[in-house]
């Protein structure tokens, strides 16, 4: 709902052809939280990219990045993972740009990939966007902050799962440490 204030801001200050395209803007957002509302993952996600369509051709990057992840988050409800999976790479991509390939603010978006991913027993896949976040939390938080032992145990569940004795013997050593 954030991103509809934003938006309703900027609508009041836009004139011209600006001001239709934010008046379109701001309809395809608000029809995309109605057909939420009203259960129709269809029109919604139709909306959904109709509103990431005119937020890219004039909205700044990370009212973009913000309508990316919503979206994203509402097709994996709707259990349609590879929509979802393009928003939120979409939504990283830019995100990288802006913050740099190893920016704590990536985590949330790599994290709904990883959810993904193991949704769809990509494991190697998630296993890579695990320690990902490890090394970003790592960087970021110290080897003993309380998010970088959290994704620790994520990954060695994940070796667990996929049998990777060397690599569980490694996070494991880590975590002891």
């Amino acid at each position: 709902m954030r991103f509809f204030a934003v938006l309703a801001a900027a609508l009041m200050l836009a004139t011209g052809s600006t001001r239709a395209q934010s008046i379109e803007l701001l309809r395809a957002y608000q029809n995309f939280e109605s057909a939420k509302a009203a259960h129709n993952s269809a029109a919604a996600l139709e909306n959904g990219a109709a509103a990431v369509k005119l937020t890219e051709s004039g909205g700044d990057k990370q009212e973009l990045i913000e309508l990316l992840r919503n979206v994203g988050d509402y097709a994996a409800q709707c259990g349609h993972d590879e929509q979802a999976r393009s928003y939120y790479s979409r939504a990283l991509a830019l995100q990288e740009l802006t913050l740099g390939a190893n920016h704590p603010d990536l985590v949330a978006t790599l994290t709904a990939l990883t959810e993904l991913s193991l949704k769809d027993k990509r494991y190697s896949d998630a296993e890579a966007l695990v320690a990902r976040i490890a090394g970003i939390e790592r960087s970021a938080y110290g080897e003993r902050h309380e998010n970088t032992l959290s994704t620790l145990a994520k990954l060695r569940d994940l070796y667990r799962l996929t049998g990777n004795s060397q690599a569980l013997a490694s996070v494991e050593a880590q975590l002891q440490a």
